[in-house]
């Protein structure tokens, strides 16, 4: 079987719809919309979940920037909460304990946010 559109030999082994080499789609009917919605979802390089490097991706410029920032702010919080327990600010601190455990939840919502 060869691919409609590169023309390159598609062998048994290969299963799938698509050409693996060109994306191409190679069955006689074209594709559902269910199948045009999941081959949509996977064709950004630089998807912001997906560049992760705990995922298995490399890690982009949006990743690696929301990274940083969300390492300074769990960083400033965690230094709020020391200042105000010397200041013996309780309330406060309780207060930034709940932020810090919103904050530092943020990637596991997101990456289970991107199953759905």
């Amino acid at each position: 079987m060869r691919c409609p559109r590169c023309q390159r030999r598609i062998g048994f082994n290969v299963r799938g719809n698509v050409c693996p080499y060109c994306g191409a789609w190679l069955l006689s009917r074209p594709p559902s919309e269910h199948m045009l919605q999941h081959m949509a979802r996977r064709e950004g390089q630089d998807d912001f979940l997906s560049d992760f490097p705990w995922i298995g991706g490399t890690p982009g410029p949006r990743a690696t920037l929301f990274t940083a920032i969300w390492i300074t702010a769990i960083v400033i919080l965690a230094l709020s909460i020391l200042v105000s327990f010397v200041l013996m600010e309780f309330v406060l601190a309780l207060v930034l304990i709940v932020l810090v455990a919103i904050v530092g939840s943020l990637p596991m919502l997101f990456l289970i946010g991107s199953r759905i």
